[in-house]
C-alpha cells in the first residue's frame, strides 16, 4: 500500500475549527489557511515558486522525487526512529499508526490529539519537531547534513538510491520542510 502527502491548502471550517480548538487548549496559536496557494509548482530549475517544483528535470516534493512511499517503508522509519532516538522521537514513531498524520507548521514538541476528526485520537504534530527528529536520525542512515540542512547534492544521491531508509527520510524531510516555508498543514496517509 502506497502512503503519501496531501497539501491542506485551504481547510474546511470544521476542519480548521478542531484543529484550532486542540491548538488553543496546548496554549499554541492557531493555525491559519496559507494566504497564498503552495501547490503551485516552478516551471524552472532555478525557480521554486511552491512546493512542487523542479529539481533535477523531475517534478517533486521540494527536492525529493518520491511524494508517496510504501507503508512498510514509513514503518521501517519509525522503527529505526524508535531504536535510534528512544524518547526524544515523538512524531516519527507515529508513522506506525496506520491512520492520517496532520503536520502542522506550528512549533510543538509532543503530538496533540483530537477525538473529533478522522480517527479517535487523531494525531497532530508539529513539521518542526518532525524536522527535528529527521535531523537527529539523519545520522544514523549515512546521510550527511550541514548542520539542519541537506544540500541539494545529497537530495539528488538519495533520489537516485535504492536505499528505502533514505528515500522515505527525504519524502518526510523535504515534505516537513515545505510545510514550514509555506505555512501549510499537510496530511500523511
Amino acid at each position: 500500500m502506497s502512503i503519501g502527502f496531501g497539501i491542506r491548502a485551504e481547510m474546511g471550517e470544521k476542519e480548521l475549527s478542531e484543529i484550532n480548538r486542540v491548538l488553543r487548549q496546548a496554549g499554541l496559536p492557531a493555525y491559519q489557511n496559507p494566504e497564498i496557494d503552495p501547490t503551485g509548482a516552478a516551471h524552472c530549475s532555478s525557480c521554486r515558486a511552491g512546493i512542487y517544483t523542479i529539481f533535477d528535470g523531475g517534478h517533486c516534493l521540494g527536492r525529493a522525487s518520491l511524494d508517496h512511499n510504501g507503508a512498510s517503508s514509513f514503518d521501517q522509519l519509525a522503527r529505526l526512529a524508535q531504536e535510534h532516538l528512544g524518547a526524544e522521537a515523538k512524531v516519527l514513531p507515529l508513522l506506525q499508526l496506520g491512520q492520517l498524520l496532520y503536520f502542522l507548521p506550528i512549533s510543538f514538541t509532543d503530538p496533540l490529539y483530537s477525538d473529533h476528526m478522522y480517527h479517535p485520537r487523531q494525531p497532530l504534530c508539529s513539521s518542526q519537531q518532525t524536522t527535528s527528529e529527521l535531523v537527529a536520525l539523519a545520522t544514523y542512515l549515512d546521510i550527511p547534513l550541514e548542520g539542519p540542512l541537506l544540500s541539494d547534492a545529497t537530495a539528488r544521491a538519495i533520489n537516485n538510491t535504492p536505499d528505502e531508509p533514505q528515500t522515505v527520510w527525504l519524502t518526510m524531510f523535504e515534505a516537513a520542510r515545505q510545510s514550514v516555508a509555506h505555512k501549510c498543514a499537510l496530511i500523511l496517509g
